[in-house]
């Protein structure tokens, strides 16, 4: 298991991600993004630009992440998961959550974001 989710709270796990985007997002992108931890330990920071998928570590400066531009990814509802395929890599990635209305509201927020 990645030591950043047994080493970290959650609050101070969004902290941590919250200073990544900052460091990676520019200004316009982060007045408007979604975060959300997915199934295999990776977390998605998805803006109008498109999908940066961040693997987290201990040390912030150890952060990495792929990004992905919306023509790259195709997001669809997997009963109460947001499926995000990402079409360069033949790689699905899950977001989960607890309810069916909340991964609908996503993948609205998603599309909108992608819309424009």
């Amino acid at each position: 298991m990645n030591p950043f989710f047994t080493v970290f709270k959650k609050t101070q796990q969004f902290l941590l991600l919250q200073a990544y985007a900052d460091e990676i997002m520019s200004e316009e992108e982060l007045m408007t993004f979604l975060l959300n931890e997915t199934t295999d330990a990776r977390f998605s920071l998805i803006s109008q630009k498109g999908l940066y998928l961040v693997t987290p570590n201990v040390s912030l400066d150890e952060f990495t992440h792929d990004f992905y531009a919306p023509s790259e990814v195709q997001a669809s509802l997997a009963k109460e998961s947001v499926a995000v395929l990402l079409t360069t890599k033949v790689e699905t990635i899950a977001l989960p959550f607890s309810e069916l209305e909340d991964a609908k509201s996503i993948l609205a927020d998603i599309n909108y974001l992608w819309s424009n």
